[in-house]
């Protein structure tokens, strides 16, 4: 498995979690390698140890909307690209790769008009 495959879990949890934040990762019944889920588990623990700030800097470079009135699966690929270049331990991470996954993601689950609104953000957060 991917880290392609560990963003794509960490999207589809914390997209569920916004919808019931009741829902725990290990009762999702991933299949994946152990440091797949680790890689996953960092995202989503990364998301929301710093949501907050997270926003912030999304929202800063949205001049049209807040984090808040964003499409839902939108903001949770935002979340996640940001929390992987800037908050995880992790010296590897190639942001150019990251948003090239972010932009993927919004196209499986978003949609085409998604992706200039995705790309345009994460270069200037990142």
């Amino acid at each position: 498995m991917s880290r392609r495959s560990s963003r794509e879990h960490a999207l589809q949890f914390l997209y569920g979690q916004l919808l019931n934040p009741s829902i725990d990762y290990d009762s999702l019944g991933y299949e994946e390698h152990a440091t797949d889920k680790t890689y996953s588990q960092g995202i989503i623990d990364a998301v929301h140890a710093h949501q907050d700030d997270i926003d912030e800097k999304i929202t800063a470079h949205s001049p049209k909307w807040t984090i808040k009135q964003m499409n839902k699966v939108d903001a949770t690929i935002l979340r996640i690209a940001v929390a992987e270049c800037l908050y995880l331990p992790q010296s590897d991470v190639n942001k150019a790769i990251v948003i090239n996954e972010a932009i993927e993601l919004a196209r499986l689950y978003s949609g085409e008009e998604s992706v200039p609104f995705i790309n345009g953000i994460l270069n200037a957060v990142l």
